[in-house]
């Protein structure tokens, strides 16, 4: 099931979509249908907004709003409130995962979609090598802290050094400082999921575009499709069961189609494609 409604929620519909299970007549599941469409719809715009990094929306107090609050107290929204203090308990574990990254992940992902991304590879441009490695020990320098200034209200305070303020504005960077990064879709997902089981929905699951699934309650049964690259594609490899309230991601180091994912490599001279080196690799 897609998304419907006005075009914003189309186009995030096009990163999730929702699959379920229906019995009885043709009538009462094409009823069903069409509310369960505008429940998800509802919910997937609704949430998609409050996650946003980037875009400030009227009357919503989102992850942007904290971003363009530096230095000023905030209540936001419970549901944001708890994905934000998870993300800020596992950015202080230090294990890899940082709630601080927005800055970097938003030139990561310029070069990503720019039509030739290797001429913006650090590897090969030497400008793009120092504008990421000033952001790395910027993320490094612990200039960003996120704080808890009243959990009963939802009230949260981002500060910032003045300096790394300064090197955001030198890179045009600025107001980028929070961003759920790698887990922004799990984050996603889950509220997604608490909207739909809360109005009684609890057969199906969720899948985004990145790779990532999430089964809801009563979800269990079937399975998740590994895929490998043979001779002639993509071919299911191997299959993983899905359980209830299961969560499966999958990571792509090829591309599905002919639209994206590509990469140009410069070898001895001669252009090769992602696919094709790794179809002599397997």
């Amino acid at each position: 099931m897609s998304a419907a409604g006005d075009d914003e929620t189309v186009l995030w519909g096009r990163t999730v979509g929702l699959r379920c299970r229906f019995s009885g007549d043709s009538r009462a599941i094409n009823l069903e249908l069409k509310q369960l469409q505008s429940l998800f719809s509802e919910s997937l715009k609704r949430n998609c907004r409050l996650l946003d990094p980037v875009e400030r929306y009227h009357g919503v107090s989102n992850l942007a709003a904290l971003n363009h609050a530096v230095g000023e107290e905030l209540a936001v929204e419970p549901a944001l409130f708890a994905v934000l203090t998870d993300a800020l308990a596992r950015t202080e574990q230090g294990e890899g995962y940082s709630l601080y990254a927005g800055a970097l992940y938003a030139e990561w992902d310029s070069i990503v979609y720019v039509a030739e991304p290797q001429d913006a590879d650090p590897i090969n441009s030497e400008t793009e090598r120092e504008r990421l490695s000033a952001l790395l020990a910027l993320g490094e320098s612990k200039a960003f802290r996120l704080t808890v200034v009243d959990e009963a209200n939802c009230v949260l305070r981002l500060d910032a050094e003045q300096s790394a303020l300064d090197t955001l504005a030198e890179l045009e960077l600025e107001n980028r400082i929070l961003d759920l990064n790698m887990l922004s879709d799990a984050y996603l997902l889950r509220l997604i999921r608490d909207d739909l089981e809360a109005a009684g929905c609890t057969a199906g699951y969720l899948e985004a575009a990145s790779g990532l699934t999430l089964a809801l309650s009563d979800g269990a049964g079937g399975d998740y499709a590994l895929y490998g690259l043979g001779d002639r594609g993509p071919a299911a490899a191997a299959l993983a069961p899905k359980t209830a309230g299961s969560c499966f991601a999958v990571r792509y180091a090829f591309a599905l189609n002919e639209e994206y994912g590509w990469y140009t490599l410069e070898a001895d001279g001669a252009k090769a494609r992602v696919r094709e080196l790794l179809a002599a690799q397997l």
